[in-house]
């Protein structure tokens, strides 16, 4: 799995992600078994496709730190 830094929520997905792949692998030379690499695949897309929602959310997030700073008074 790469290094990735990132919300909780990425770092599931990436693990997910990397777990789907490792099943691809497993099935990827069985007979009479092309509806669950498909399916393995719809599973990776789908993942990949929330894992990129994620990113989108994290990065239009304020940091915290922005978030607690004062606001001068007027």
């Amino acid at each position: 799995m790469s290094v990735e830094m990132g919300s909780a929520t990425c770092l599931h997905l990436i693990e997910s992600k990397s777990h789907i792949e490792a099943a691809m692998v497993g099935v990827a030379h069985l007979e009479d078994a092309e509806s669950l690499r498909h399916q393995l695949r719809c599973i990776h897309r789908q993942l990949e496709g929330m894992h990129e929602m994620e990113r989108i959310h994290s990065a239009t997030r304020r940091p915290v730190v922005e978030v607690l700073k004062p606001r001068p008074i007027r």
